[in-house]
């Protein structure tokens, strides 16, 4: 399994690093962390590995800010 926890600028580079487990002859689920930034990354992946990448926003629960201690 690949976990990326960012989405490369370059789309070769994404496609490298989810094709790992297949290189080693073993098949897997590659889950990538997208936030605002990486929505940019997104069709150039898409366009390279010719599919729409599955997209899931979190609960909302999730997305609450979190008080601050100091």
């Amino acid at each position: 399994h690949v976990i990326n926890f960012t989405l490369p600028q370059d789309p070769n580079n994404y496609l490298h690093r989810i094709c790992r487990p297949g290189l080693a002859g073993t098949s897997g689920t590659s889950i990538s962390f997208a936030g605002e930034d990486d929505a940019f990354a997104l069709p150039p992946i898409e366009a390279l590995i010719g599919r729409k990448i599955q997209c899931e926003m979190p609960p909302d629960e999730l997305l609450k800010s979190v008080p601050r201690r100091h």
